[in-house]
């Protein structure tokens, strides 16, 4: 592949990252080291199941010349100002151990940020109950509105049945003021 192609792509990864990192992301990478004898047992496994034999490619970690297995880059970013993210190397011929590796330093990395997550957390917590609470009022006021409505349609039923074909009721002789 050439190396402009190679350029492109890096260029390509270090933007993503840093429109990541500009967002908060925390960004961990590992470079997984599989030995060649390792690489070599796992494509012979995987040409004998039906269920993976697939997914192999003649080229497939082959170079072309010599047969061998061919290391893949490990550069993470191309040369320029950006603040280069490191890498770190695991081994890899064991995955329970590889995963094992990569969670101590997952958990490692977000340690760092606990803190501040937690009091963001909090105040996020503050602001949604804060804003279910207004919205809640809100409702109760929308009903207590409705309710005066369907209170006020009532009595005006009321007075409409009362005043009917027989004409207004009839007013008791406390309501004439003289």
């Amino acid at each position: 592949m050439p190396k402009s192609l190679w350029k492109e792509r890096y260029d390509h990864i270090a933007d993503f990252e840093e429109l990541l990192a500009e967002h908060g992301t925390v960004i961990l990478k590992f470079f997984l080291h599989i030995t060649k004898v390792e690489q070599e047992q796992r494509l012979l496994d995987r040409e004998k199941e039906p269920e993976t034999a697939w997914k192999l490619n003649p080229t497939t970690g082959r170079s072309a010349n010599t047969g061998t297995i061919t290391p893949r880059p490990t550069k993470t970013q191309s040369p320029g100002p950006r603040q280069a993210r490191s890498v770190d190397g695991v081994p890899a011929n064991s995955k329970w151990y590889r995963d094992f590796v990569i969670a101590q330093s997952i958990v490692a990395a977000l340690r760092d940020h606990k803190e501040n997550w937690k009091d963001k957390l909090d105040e996020m917590g503050r602001s949604g109950r804060a804003g279910l609470e207004a919205m809640r009022r809100a409702r109760r006021g929308e009903e207590r509105e409705e309710k005066g409505q369907v209170i006020a349609a009532s009595v005006s039923r009321q007075n409409a049945m009362e005043n009917t074909a027989d004409g207004p009721r009839s007013e008791s002789p406390g309501d004439k003021l003289d």
